[in-house]
């Protein structure tokens, strides 16, 4: 009898010990579940939420950013400014391969999705131009994301401990965030300037154009035999291998840092890829060049000189110039040029030769990356659509023949078909 209540009692043991594991299995389980989502008191999950605070521009103008602000009022009609920790959103960001969160922003809340872009290819380089010599930079940090809102709108942000800015697509429009900082100096370091594409003033950019196609019309007759129309082979599944070029004004005007230089481009690179997604192509960035004092540039800039001259001026340099091959080779500079002749404006943005990826001595383009983010990015894509083919186009989209005053995300069909049958890739 004795063995037999031995028996029973351990088996009695047995079974509370098995209940009670799986009981604390479960409360594990649980716990690590409200660990990775936030839940509501109803039980609803929600995602971590990131809030900027709304600033009036009474405050703005205390904090010493008089002149700037008064600037910033005759681009835009209107904006708001928050305050926001940038730091926050980066590490969040960064601890995930793909990340869910809201952003909200006074009345606007938005749930994002993002992942990291393939923007910056493996084999890229940074090369920087000195008093002392050319030498070699540092890999750039990949911190361009590209995403989606939860009701469909596509997102492109560049986002690390110091930055926030990009686009939200949304049904009733795009909203464009740019660091204050950016516009003003260093006083306004996190903080964001958001807006949409009909607050900004029209007639503060209404003088501005791009050069291309008379130019480019001229500039060819000096080397039409260099536009041979065969395949440009180098453009495999998709992928456009850039090369980049920043002369000395730019530079300074990126307080004078080579990796702001190169990071400024590369945002504007990542906001300008949403432009041709539906077309597969893909940016990747192989190399980056930054000249670092007046007397590096390899060639003369000034804001005088005759557009056709310094896009022809960076195609010779860039012929042995560059590195790593390269499929299209951009120019940036900060300044626009003033001698806007070519359309009868005052001032020229850009310049690209026409069809020019079709031609291994003529796929070079200049921009001007003296605006906002949406404005710039808007010179990029267009100035790229010259590369590919595109001529300039009637209407409201991204190669009008009008000045570039209201940032578009749209091609005519016209130009869609152009680039989907380029014969040349």
């Amino acid at each position: 009898m004795k063995n037999k209540k031995t028996i029973i009692t351990s088996l009695r043991i047995l079974t509370i010990g098995v209940i009670f594991s799986i009981f604390m299995g479960c409360q594990q389980d649980e716990l690590l579940e409200e660990d990775s989502i936030l839940q509501t008191e109803e039980g609803v999950s929600v995602q971590q939420e990131f809030e900027g605070k709304l600033i009036s521009n009474d405050e703005l103008m205390k904090d010493g950013n008089t002149t700037a602000i008064q600037r910033i009022n005759k681009k835009f009609n209107t904006y708001e400014v928050y305050a926001f920790d940038f730091s926050a959103l980066s590490d969040y960001v960064n601890s995930k391969q793909q990340s869910v969160f809201v952003l909200k922003l006074n009345s606007n809340k938005w749930e994002i999705t993002l992942e990291p872009t393939n923007l910056i290819s493996p084999k890229y380089r940074s090369i920087i131009h000195t008093q002392n010599g050319i030498m070699e930079g540092g890999k750039a940090k990949n911190v361009y994301y590209k995403g989606f809102t939860s009701d469909g709108g596509s997102v492109r942000l560049n986002l690390d401990q110091n930055k926030l800015n990009g686009f939200i697509e949304t049904k009733s429009g795009e909203f464009f965030i740019e660091n204050l900082s950016n516009l003003t100096g260093k006083m306004s370091q996190n903080k964001l300037l958001v807006y949409q594409k009909a607050d900004l003033n029209t007639k503060a950019f209404e003088d501005d154009v791009c050069g291309g196609a008379k130019s480019i019309a001229e500039d060819m007759e000096n080397y039409v035999d260099d536009m041979v129309n065969t395949k440009n082979s180098s453009i495999v599944n998709g992928v456009l291998e850039i090369s980049t070029f920043a002369l000395f004004d730019r530079y300074k005007n990126s307080d004078s840092n080579v990796n702001k230089t190169n990071s400024k481009i590369l945002e504007l690179l990542n906001l300008s890829q949403k432009n041709y997604d539906q077309f597969g192509i893909e940016f990747n960035v192989v190399e980056q060049q930054v000249s670092t004092c007046s007397s590096c540039d390899p060639f003369s800039f000034s804001t005088s000189m005759e557009p056709s001259k310094l896009l022809n001026s960076f195609r010779l340099w860039a012929r042995s110039g560059f590195q790593e091959n390269h499929d299209i080779g951009l120019l940036f500079t900060h300044n626009n040029i003033k001698r806007g002749n070519i359309f009868n404006r005052r001032t020229t943005f850009g310049v690209a030769y026409i069809n020019g990826i079709c031609s291994s001595s003529s796929k070079y383009a200049w921009i001007s990356q003296r605006w906002t983010k949406d404005k710039t990015r808007e010179v990029l894509s267009h100035e790229i659509g010259h590369l590919f083919g595109s001529g300039h186009q009637k209407g409201r989209n991204i190669m009008r023949s009008s000045p570039l005053v209201i940032p578009s995300k749209d091609w005519t069909k016209k130009t869609k078909d152009y680039i989907r049958n380029n014969s040349c890739y």
